[in-house]
């Protein structure tokens, strides 16, 4: 739900409008996060060594 939507709907104050304002609020205060899965490239001498089969 958006807030926007809540105010419509609670036309006076209500707690649920009053709780996800606070939380937009604490919300815009925190820095935004971001994960990206990267795959490391094969550095020299990282390789596991070769075996021979007899």
């Amino acid at each position: 739900m958006n807030l926007s939507r809540i105010e419509t709907l609670c036309r006076s104050r209500c707690a649920q409008n009053d709780q996800l304002a606070s939380a937009i609020k604490i919300a815009e205060k925190k820095p935004v996060l971001s994960a990206e899965a990267v795959t490391p490239k094969p550095q020299i001498g990282d390789e596991e060594p070769a075996t021979e089969i007899p």
